[in-house]
């Protein structure tokens, strides 16, 4: 084999070439992901009721579902949550939202995704005054490959408009779900704006009036009584439905410090608007954020979809949108992980001339690397694997695992050069010495990560990809290597010896051997 390859050198060549191109247009069809998701076969549904309903309400639409799922034979356990501790500081008691966690059974674990669908389309609409998203995402290591939309604006109506445009459009894209946006939802609040001027005509500041509105409607402690060893604050404040009404808040009496009783609305305007529950700001503007999840395998398909979605939605003026969440994770960890294969050929290839004392047989060695890229991805697209990080981490163990093939095969190549012996004779000695032992370490490799590859451990979500790849790099680069570099460096040494050029590195051999 290594005779004919010999023989045909330019034929090796271009197919190699071909296999090398071949390989690199699979790479749009290969998914992409940050990091593969684990299915423990759960997912969670999510309850959001209008702002300020009771729990017993919430809970009722939780009951409802909780109905539908326990007549589900596929459904194994579920818990639901109403309400929360924080949910209750953040938004005036959390009784207006809910979760529910859903397990399915083991014989439906690997169909989650057809079973959260199907749970979806039951669930969604079985309350109109009630959103209800069903999510199957999961999270490795607090990593999940959820898509945020970051959106900002000048102001709360503008952001609340650019939002409902966005909502819109995104909800259109077929290959995410699950829309959702923490804007939260606006309720009618009492508001006071204090006439300074007419404050100090009274002795009062601002700072004053607006305690003494805080005590009114928190409260304040007046008293404290004794009882069983314990102190007792007496709270005394404004009745709560009082405070809602604007005529009674309007009539608060105020003590001026020369002992003048005054209204409050004597020195202050009240009102009553529409305003949002919580505020977010991102560099110092209104901002909300937009989550969706992929419904398809390829995050980085969704993330392009969604990018397009983004850039041909027109936002009202002043407000602005952009991609992030895993979709940023994803183009910063590619960035790095480019960065750190370019770095690591490069000091290989640094290592190799200082052993070899020649510039150009490293330079050879190194074109087992693209061998290896053929196979690596071939090898994703084959399995169905995603191209993320564990895969990126496999490319950069190539570095170092495929080119020992070739410093094998063409140490033993510049020692019999050494000792007299021309380029086409000890190639063909070197490859029947060689074979052997290269075949063995890559086979005895290949082995030992066959079971990472089969991805049946817990940790096979990161494993599974990264022994895909090496396995996939060491298959064709093992083999290619013992027909492509030996033609390549027959055609470099041919090329040195037409230009005069001096090998420097036989004399180096010569003392290793």
């Amino acid at each position: 084999m290594l005779k004919w390859s010999l023989r045909r050198k330019a034929f090796v060549i271009v197919v190699s070439l071909m296999l090398l191109a071949v390989s690199l247009a699979l790479i749009p069809s290969i998914p992409k992901n940050f990091i593969s998701q684990s299915n423990t076969g759960t997912f969670t549904i999510s309850i959001e009721m209008p702002v300020g309903t009771s729990l017993s309400t919430t809970s009722d639409v939780a009951s409802k579902i909780e109905d539908i799922l326990t007549k589900d034979e596929r459904i194994e356990s579920l818990r639901t949550v109403i309400g929360s501790s924080q949910g209750s500081f953040a938004s005036g008691g959390g009784s207006d939202t809910g979760s529910i966690f859903v397990k399915v059974k083991k014989d439906y674990k690997d169909d989650k995704a057809r079973v959260v669908e199907d749970v979806r389309k039951r669930v969604t609409n079985i309350d109109h005054s009630a959103k209800i998203a069903v999510s199957g995402a999961e999270q490795v290591a607090g990593m999940s490959n959820t898509i945020e939309v970051n959106l900002s604006a000048n102001s709360y109506n503008d952001l609340k408009a650019a939002n409902a445009v966005l909502m819109n459009a995104l909800s259109k894209v077929k290959e995410i779900s699950n829309v959702k946006s923490n804007l939260s939802e606006s309720k009618s609040e009492l508001w006071v704006e204090v006439n300074e001027v007419e404050a100090m005509k009274q002795g009062l500041t601002a700072i004053q009036v607006a305690a003494a509105v805080r005590g009114a409607v928190n409260g304040e402690s007046a008293t404290t009584i004794e009882s069983g060893g314990s102190s007792i604050d007496v709270i005394v404040r404004l009745d709560k439905n009082r405070v809602k009404d604007r005529d009674t808040l309007a009539s608060l009496t105020l003590l001026s410090p020369m002992g003048k009783v005054i209204r409050l609305d004597s020195i202050a305007k009240v009102g009553m608007a529409n305003g949002p529950v919580n505020i977010t700001r991102i560099n110092q503007e209104r901002s909300a954020t937009l989550t969706m999840e992929p419904v398809i395998k390829n995050t980085g398909a969704a993330s392009r979809a969604v990018k397009d979605a983004v850039k041909d939605t027109k936002l009202p003026a002043g407000a602005s949108a952009h991609v992030g969440g895993v979709t940023t994770m994803m183009e910063e960890g590619f960035s790095s992980m480019g960065m750190a294969l370019v770095v690591a050929i490069v000091l290989v290839y640094i290592v190799m001339v200082g052993t070899f004392r020649s510039l150009l047989h490293p330079f050879t060695m190194m074109f087992s690397l693209p061998l290896a890229v053929i196979g690596a991805f071939i090898a994703l697209f084959i399995t169905g694997r995603e191209l993320g990080m564990p895969s990126m981490i496999g490319l950069l163990m190539l570095v170092g695992i495929v080119v020992t093939n070739a410093i094998v095969l063409l140490d033993l190549v510049q020692q019999l050069r050494a000792k007299g012996y021309a380029a086409y004779e000890a190639i063909i000695q070197a490859g029947s010495t060689r074979m052997r032992p290269i075949l063995m370490t890559a086979l005895a490799t290949i082995l030992a990560l066959v079971p990472m590859a089969a991805g049946r451990t817990e940790g096979g979500i990161i494993s599974a990809p990264l022994a895909t790849v090496v396995i996939g790099g060491l298959l064709t680069s093992t083999f290619l290597t013992l027909v492509v570099i030996p033609v390549l460096y027959l055609t470099f040494d041919s090329l040195r010896n037409r230009f005069g050029i001096a090998d420097t590195s036989f004399a180096e051999s010569s003392e290793i051997a």
